[in-house]
């Protein structure tokens, strides 16, 4: 993802702390350029506000932005209405 240019946020309902952790443990953490958790956003998947603060942190658009999800329902739709609230705008 970095050698093609692409920007990478982690949307979890996770806490900021928990969430750091685990994506240390997978070593996943340094190709993260946001990490936005629940208490960050103030609302928990599926609400869209957790990805148009992800989208706002690095600066991309809906139409810029790809989603990948092991949710249909919690992210999936969510990223749907964040693309759509986006739009709305």
């Amino acid at each position: 993802m970095r050698d093609r240019g692409l920007n990478l946020a982690v949307v979890t309902d996770a806490h900021n702390g928990n969430a750091l952790k685990r994506l240390k443990k997978a070593g996943s953490y340094e190709f993260s350029d946001a990490v936005i958790s629940g208490d960050m956003s103030g609302k928990a998947k599926p609400s869209p506000k957790p990805f148009l603060l992800g989208m706002s942190n690095l600066g991309m658009s809906a139409g810029e932005t790809i989603l990948v999800g092991d949710s249909i329902r919690r992210d999936k739709s969510a990223g749907t209405s964040a693309g759509d609230n986006l739009h709305a705008e």
